[in-house]
């Protein structure tokens, strides 16, 4: 049987695991949003798993979560940074992390996508957002959209 969170291996192929990685925060509530999207990565069925793993302050860790894929029989982890800015943690930290855990698990495929901040439509999303600010504003609404 295989490990709890992952699909059944058809003809014997590699199970694949999607990692979201995220920075963390002191409020642990604001790491809604990232198991939120991993849920919905989950439901599109796409990944034998998805783990989502944090590079300071949650848990689990990166290193944390990318045991975890090991132990579902990962043999390839496709890590997606859920980060906005292309700052150190992109182009440094979470390459590092990936690489040693790499050495650690040399049957283990690990491979870094683009973040998400990569993503064009943002912009669109952003004017959205802004669209959606101005209209509570004229409406005398100052709801603050961090207590949904």
């Amino acid at each position: 049987m295989p490990p709890r969170g992952a699909r059944p291996d058809p003809g014997g192929l590699a199970v694949k695991v999607l990692l979201l990685l995220a920075h963390g925060s002191p409020r642990p509530e604001a790491s809604a949003d990232v198991f939120a999207a991993a849920e919905a990565v989950r439901a599109r069925g796409r990944f034998d798993a998805v783990e989502v793993g944090f590079l300071e302050c949650n848990h689990p860790d990166v290193p944390a979560a990318i045991e975890r894929c090991a132990a579902l029989g990962a043999g390839e982890i496709i890590a997606v940074p859920f980060f906005l800015l292309g700052g150190r943690h992109l182009t440094h930290d979470l390459p590092e992390l990936l690489e040693q855990a790499e050495r650690r698990h040399p049957s283990i495929r690990i491979r870094m996508a683009d973040s998400v901040g990569r993503e064009r439509t943002l912009g669109r999303i952003a004017g959205e957002r802004a669209a959606e600010a101005l209209a509570r504003s004229a409406g005398g609404s100052k709801r603050d959209p961090t207590k949904q």
